[in-house]
């Protein structure tokens, strides 16, 4: 068990180190392009404590027209009774459209939901698009990818 936990620990680790430099490396704020996470709870081992889950939100698209995206929850014990909702929200924060998930009476330490909006994308408002994840009917975290405006409008 503790050695599961240890690999399973690193390989967070690892993933997050690599996501994260990818996100620096190949962001650009024009594009509706991005990646997102969010990390929530903590579990330690002996004196390492790193974060109990994660969640991961990729979107693809261009300027403001978002044609899919994804997200991705990862635990280290499982989450119950689970949804993941797409939210977006203008620039001023409000939120304008939601695509809720369907709730997952299923117990996993791997929770997964896609969303192509229609064929050929769809053009949305600069501002934010979220993967939100519900747990038991309670909130648990979200992630935000920024859908901004090009630097030459």
């Amino acid at each position: 068990m503790m050695r599961e936990l240890f690999v399973f620990v690193r390989s967070v680790v690892v993933i997050t180190v690599v996501a994260f430099l990818a996100v620096v490396a190949l962001a650009t704020p024009a594009l509706a392009s991005g990646f997102a996470l969010s990390h929530f709870g903590t579990i330690c081992f002996q004196s390492f404590c790193a974060p109990s889950g994660v969640l991961e939100h990729n979107v693809i698209g261009r300027d403001r027209t978002i044609t899919y995206q994804w997200a991705e929850v990862e635990t280290v014990g499982p989450i119950c009774n689970w949804k993941i909702d797409f939210v977006f929200r203008d620039d001023g924060g409000r939120e304008y459209f939601r695509s809720p998930g369907d709730m997952s009476n299923t117990c996993a330490n791997v929770a997964y939901r896609k969303y192509a909006p229609q064929s050929g994308g769809k053009q949305w408002q600069y501002g934010r698009t979220c993967a939100e994840v519900f747990t038991n009917g309670e909130f648990l975290t979200r992630a935000c990818v920024d859908v901004v405006r090009p630097r030459d409008e």
